[in-house]
């Protein structure tokens, strides 16, 4: 027997500044501030009671606390061309590309603004005097701020074994099960920090009946309204664009108690010394999660929903074998997985929060093989089919995320005794098909209002099958004191993307991150 403890201690700081909108006009920007401290203490007793039996059993704790703070700022006059698709300046600059962004000054002129707000109202159904519409604009801020934080605390206590059993020479079996509990607490604020959102305001009140959307409306042309505190003879609340204040930015708390049991059964069969059958089934779990958002409405309380635990059931069988005398190797798996309470990050404005995206299933098969065709030539190859949808909900049909239906890799190591010494060359290629990068799809009819704060009609967030090609050169003399390498990863300068959407999907500008673009250089070893 053996034992071992293992302990654990981390504090973290990070703070990142971003551009939300990915133009030169500043339409929003963001920050993240997290903070946190994890402790953690694995015991784990490993042993072996017979020569056939073996396993372990162990107890372990994990407790977290930390903060996620995201600030944000908008300017309103240039947020309101977003949302009015008039970036470009509308008339003012005649034959201007729609796609083109005009200069940040043309968005500080009272008529375009004046022209803007009525072009919102109308779109809502509400027509909105020019008057009324002139003196709002006058309010609109080129900076308004707002914040909202997250906490989180964890106490979580795991127990868990495993046997292994060898019933004969060619025959292992082996079972594990786990006990998991936690305890979480989740808190939420959010508040304005200069003042109140008039575009925000105007936007909760196009969503009103009158006489109430034009009782908000005429609070929001009063000179400075802006910064005029909430009072009964001026009862207009404190509006945010994105996040809706907490009274006094107060921290609400909620708490959530999870628990449940994961396990394994596995099998295996030795058909021969040089290849074997295998079979596992496998319970996974990820805990509830207790997800806070932000108030419907400005001086509300915020929004708990528990995403319940989410379960997979996989089922994986397989075979793997050795062949002509150690010079071929076989690989190849199918497996099943049955999800259940799938957990999926879904966006609300600028926060993303946890939610249930119902069942999912996913199967398919993976092969991999190698071959040694002579000294101076090895070829490998894998190839995967993953047929991963939801099966039921809003996303029914839907791939899940970053999940190819086929993939497959290519390549060769090729030696030649030459020079002296050895050169090497091993070519590269890995092909994947299609991947969507939420597990939203991008579908239109699954990027409305109220989760975005801006529509997103097109569907665009996605990679289609796209293949890369890579060359390593190498050369290493016969004293093996020093080689010379030179490399080529991307060879055709494939353009791909390996991610879209982030924070500025809700404003309809996803952020479209490029994948690495044709690398080449030499590199130089020496052996002491």
């Amino acid at each position: 027997m053996n034992l071992l403890s293992t302990s654990a201690y981390r504090r973290f700081n990070s703070l990142g500044v971003l551009d939300i909108d990915g133009i030169a006009l500043p339409i929003a920007t963001g920050a993240e501030d997290a903070r946190g401290r994890q402790t953690s203490q694995e015991v784990r007793l490993n042993f072996e009671a017979a020569p056939h039996l073996k396993g372990t059993f162990g107890l372990s704790g994990f407790y977290e606390n930390g903060s996620q703070r995201t600030p944000a700022q908008y300017d309103e006059r240039v947020f309101l061309a977003r949302l009015t698709n008039t970036l470009n300046g509308g008339g003012l600059f005649p034959g201007r590309a729609l796609e083109d962004p005009a200069p940040l000054a043309a968005f500080s002129a009272a008529p375009f603004l004046s022209q803007l707000l009525q072009a919102a109202a109308a779109r809502a159904g509400a027509p909105l005097a020019l008057p009324l519409a002139q003196a709002i604009a006058a309010n609109l801020k080129p900076g308004h701020l707002e914040s909202a934080t997250n906490f989180g605390r964890t106490d979580a206590f795991d127990i868990f074994g495993d046997l292994t059993f060898h019933a004969t020479d060619r025959i292992e079996l082996g079972a594990g099960v786990r006990y998991s509990a936690s305890r979480k607490t989740t808190g939420f604020s959010s508040q304005v920090l200069n003042g109140r959102s008039i575009l925000g305001g105007v936007l909760a009140a196009l969503a009103q009946p009158d006489p109430a959307r034009q009782t908000v409306l005429t609070a929001l042309a009063a000179p400075g309204a802006a910064s005029i505190p909430t009072s009964p003879a001026y009862p207009l609340p404190m509006f945010g664009m994105s996040f809706q204040p907490t009274a006094g930015g107060a921290v609400v708390s909620d708490k959530l108690n999870d628990k449940g049991f994961t396990g394994r059964l596995t099998a295996l069969y030795a058909l021969a010394p040089n290849a074997n059958l295998y079979a596992n089934y496998g319970r996974g779990r990820r805990p509830a999660v207790l997800a806070a958002s932000t108030p419907a409405a400005p001086i509300g309380l915020p929004r708990f929903a528990i995403a319940q635990a989410e379960t997979v059931d996989s089922l994986e069988a397989g075979a793997k074998a050795v062949f002509a005398g150690g010079r071929l190797r076989l690989d190849a798996a199918a497996y099943r997985y049955w999800y259940d309470n799938f957990q999926t990050r879904v966006q609300q404005g600028t926060l993303f929060i946890t939610s249930n995206a119902g069942k999912a299933r996913s199967y398919g098969l993976e092969t991999q093989a190698a071959y040694v065709v002579n000294a101076n030539l090895e070829l490998f190859g894998t190839y995967a089919f993953n047929h991963s949808r939801f099966v039921m909900g809003l996303r029914e049909g839907n791939h899940l995320r970053l999940s190819p239906d086929h993939s497959l890799s290519l390549a060769a190591a090729i030696h030649a005794p030459m020079l002296g010494g050895v050169v090497e060359a091993r070519p590269t290629f890995v092909w994947q098909s299609k991947v969507f990068f939420d597990d939203d799809n991008d579908r239109p009819d699954l990027q409305q209002a109220p989760r975005l704060l801006m529509p997103d009609p097109v569907q665009d967030e996605l990679q289609g099958a796209y293949g890369l090609f890579s060359l390593r050169f190498g050369y290493t003399p016969a004293s093996g004191r020093w080689s010379l390498g030179a490399f080529v990863s991307n060879l055709f300068d494939q353009k791909y993307f390996k991610d879209a959407g982030a924070i500025g999907d809700g404003i309809g500008m996803p952020t479209f991150v490029a994948g690495e673009p044709r690398f080449y250089g030499l590199s130089l070893s020496v052996r002491r």
